[in-house]
């Protein structure tokens, strides 16, 4: 499954998706410049310009940089940053978990959402609540730490590790597959040595263990050369016991049209 299958079969995931893109063009077009009208050029990240700025005073000079009303400015927008972040954490969940990306690498990008939610809290509070005499350089210093691990290290982590995926996906998609005919016949023949018997027995109907007789250890040794041949992962052999040939067929192409490494596996001729 790529990418465009993700967003596109997946309702949930295409809202997601929809709600992503306009965050994130909010976040860009809309909140950044109201901040921080004062900014030029294609790029205006005047929120990054609080998240590293570790104390307060420099905070304070952020803010002064911005212009009069920079704080009411900055509260009036700030919510769009929050619906942004609402909506990366559970997308990139989706289609890293979607790609096989593991349950740990799905996590990081909802870890990187609370911690984004959470830096973001805080500076709401010290821009609504600091003072020249109380400048809360404790919650100020807590939320560049916070942010700092957000974009130095979560960040990079999840979308480092989503490109690899897409590219792996891509390339996938991009390579031979093995049709079933195919892969039917390359099962045959394995089968046939296996079990030593002729060809014209083994069909699409015939029955591993009623028809060939396997035991639990053949069929162990059959799955791993399957594995071996088409380099897929299979159930246990508990799976192929009450199987057909034709039945296994289907399961090899199934795991062979999700995985890049199984489409290499395709032998020319």
């Amino acid at each position: 499954m790529n990418i465009v299958e993700i967003v596109t079969k997946n309702k949930l995931a295409t809202l997601w998706f929809i709600f992503l893109v306009i965050t994130f063009s909010a976040s860009i077009l809309v909140a950044n410049p109201t901040m921080n009208p004062n900014m030029t050029g294609p790029f205006n990240y005047a929120q990054l310009q609080l998240q590293f700025s570790y104390v307060p005073e420099n905070g304070m000079k952020v803010l002064e940089s911005w212009g009069p009303g920079a704080a009411e400015r900055y509260l009036s927008v700030i919510w769009i940053d929050v619906l942004f972040a609402l909506s990366y954490g559970p997308f990139f969940y989706m289609l890293i978990k979607k790609l096989k990306g593991g349950l740990f690498w799905s996590i990081v990008p909802l870890l990187e959402m609370l911690t984004n939610l959470t830096e973001t809290s805080l500076e709401i509070y010290w821009v609504i609540n600091h003072t020249v005499d109380n400048q809360m350089f404790g919650l100020f210093l807590t939320h560049s730490i916070v942010a700092s691990i957000k974009w130095l290290i979560l960040v990079p982590i999840y979308l480092v590790h989503t490109t690899i995926l897409l590219t792996r996906t891509f390339r996938g998609m991009n390579s031979p597959q093995m049709d079933e005919a195919k892969i039917e016949r390359e099962l045959v023949a394995l089968l046939v040595e296996q079990f030593s018997v002729e060809e014209r027995l083994i069909t699409a109907q015939t029955s591993l263990a009623d028809d060939l007789g396997a035991d639990s250890v053949s069929l162990t040794e059959t799955l791993a050369r399957i594995e071996d041949r088409f380099k897929v992962r299979m159930p246990d052999f508990r799976f192929i016991a009450d199987k057909r040939v034709g039945d296994v067929v289907k399961h090899v192409s199934a795991e062979m049209a999700k995985s890049p490494a199984a489409a290499s596996a395709q032998q020319p001729g």
